[in-house]
């Protein structure tokens, strides 16, 4: 009986070629759309290396202070380093780390190359290497003491060790970047572009970046973007409340100062739709055009294949009449 069926259906593409093929484009075209959206969330959201820790993962990245008297003066920008402190004493809190980005080229010197090449550090504490579980390949990560002493200490991916002495292993090794002079402590395996909290060409101690600094002001703005974790993932509410706490009396002990999260902390997921530094993300809005975008590419191949039923109904409409009449039931003839 399949043979039949099957031997039925190829005699019936033959037959009309041209719209086989639209149908069979268009609804792998739609499929393949949907798998690749599907594919971008997973990387987004999924548990990936060395992100494994994200579905128990919260985030502080943007800041909005202003002051007390004058609530349209704000500014906004990353979270102040000082933060850090303020809450790594929560009592749900796991682990806390910061990380900060550069804001001009570094340029590290190649042994026998005339030519610096152009690298893109990312610049990290202590509790950076406990959120994100990097594997070492060789080495370890700098620790607080390095970061405090302002060691020049660094991390590197294996790819950029390669680059840089053609072996994996080069634990203690030393090179020039900007005219100074740092020390590998650890090797990696590489990260990929797609997890961009934790990506780097190089990682190197916080307290290096002249952007980190401390506001006497009272003012948080700063140039970090701050990740926690909770010891599992029902223990991030108790979480997020101990955090908005520590800022509500904080704003209620300033003279000067509100400092606003916006409704952070984030979960994970939620991080990556906050693009705005002065305003919390329309989350309803940002997942319903996606939901919007799926339907519509999932109508695509509906309608394509509703529209080829329809034709090959018509075609057989005789032959089902001629069963039906020989005694078929309906269940039969579906």
């Amino acid at each position: 009986m399949i043979k039949l069926y099957l031997k039925q259906a190829w005699t019936m593409i033959k037959q009309h070629r041209l719209f086989t093929g639209i149908y069979v484009v268009g609804t792998g075209l739609s499929i393949a759309l949907v798998m690749t959206l599907f594919i971008i969330f997973y990387v987004k959201f999924a548990p990936i290396y060395p992100e494994y820790n994200r579905n128990r993962m919260l985030t502080v990245t943007k800041m909005k202070s202003y002051p007390k008297d004058n609530d349209k003066s704000w500014n906004c920008s990353a979270v102040s380093y000082d933060v850090v402190k303020m809450l790594q004493d929560l009592p749900h809190l796991e682990a806390i780390g910061a990380t900060a980005s550069n804001y001009r080229e570094n340029y590290v010197e190649v042994p026998d190359n005339n030519e610096p090449i152009s690298v893109t550090p990312l610049y990290t504490d202590a509790g950076f290497w406990k959120i994100f579980t990097f594997r070492f390949l060789h080495g370890k990560p700098f620790t607080q003491a390095d970061i405090d002493a302002k060691h020049r200490e660094v991390v590197l991916p294996v790819s950029v060790a390669r680059k840089l002495f053609a072996t994996d292993d080069v634990v203690g090794r030393r090179f020039n970047m900007d005219a100074q002079e740092y020390r590998v402590c650890g090797v990696v395996e590489d990260v990929s572009a797609a997890t961009p909290s934790s990506v780097g060409d190089m990682w190197l101690p916080i307290t290096l970046n002249s952007w980190v600094t401390s506001d006497t002001t009272g003012k948080l703005v700063g140039s970090v973007g701050i990740y926690m974790t909770a010891p599992d993932a029902e223990d991030k509410e108790a979480l997020k409340e101990e955090v908005r706490e520590v800022f509500r009396k904080l704003n209620l002990a300033s003279d000067k100062y509100m400092n606003d999260l916006m409704g952070q902390p984030d979960d994970y997921w939620a991080s990556t739709f906050r693009f705005d530094s002065c305003s919390a993300p329309d989350l309803a809005s940002e997942l319903r055009m996606y939901l919007y975008m799926l339907l519509a590419l999932l109508f695509i191949p509906a309608m394509n294949l509703s529209g080829m039923m329809s034709s090959r109904m018509d075609e057989r409409l005789s032959e089902l009449g001629v069963r039906k009449t020989y005694g078929a039931t309906n269940m039969r003839l579906i």
